[in-house]
């Protein structure tokens, strides 16, 4: 991340969103900021150029969510599509992770609307699909929730592949045209 400012890391994130809307949810640049603010956006880069970010959630400064205070909540992992797209999502999660289990947490979690290939990349990434919901009645999406336990002794390093079958509430998705390496997920 050196040399990239949160200024200039809020207007990529921004930037991106704005490209790619069907792909990321919105989040507004005052919300980026508030993101950047806490810690909560990482930034990959190729290039020394900005490549990939994730935004996360973990309620620090004692404000853990209520219902899942143990929980990292992704909120966003968006890679371009010219670059290594799950080269740099793997640094991007293995980093949250590490994070993440330095501070207690339990878990990682995520939204990924179902019909986006990002959901492969999560499979690939040791997550586990245990639900799904409605999405927003704009798109008539369905969402996976995807769930990784990173403290409880199972497999917890995303760049290890084991064999996690998706389970059968989490279709694959069927598209068959390119689409940027992003995930709705929130």
């Amino acid at each position: 991340m050196t040399g990239h400012t949160t200024d200039s890391i809020i207007a990529y994130a921004d930037y991106l969103q704005s490209k790619h809307p069907d792909e990321v949810g919105f989040l507004t640049r005052q919300a980026l900021r508030e993101y950047a603010g806490r810690g909560q956006i990482f930034i990959e880069c190729e290039n020394n150029e900005p490549a990939a970010y994730l935004l996360f959630y973990d309620g620090r400064n004692g404000n853990r969510p209520r219902k899942h205070p143990t929980t990292t909540k992704i909120i966003q992992i968006c890679t371009q599509w010219d670059a290594r797209r799950i080269y740099h999502a793997t640094k991007l999660v293995t980093r949250l992770l590490k994070r993440a289990r330095n501070l207690g947490f339990e878990s990682l979690k995520c939204w990924c609307a179902h019909d986006l290939d990002a959901n492969l990349m999560w499979h690939t990434l040791g997550f586990t699909c245990d639900m799904q919901r409605e999405g927003g009645r704009k798109r008539g999406r369905i969402h996976n929730h995807w769930h990784l336990n990173i403290n409880d002794g199972r497999r917890t390093d995303p760049t290890v592949r084991t064999v996690n079958p998706v389970p059968a509430a989490a279709p694959t998705p069927t598209s068959t045209s390119p689409q940027p390496g992003f995930a709705l997920i929130g």
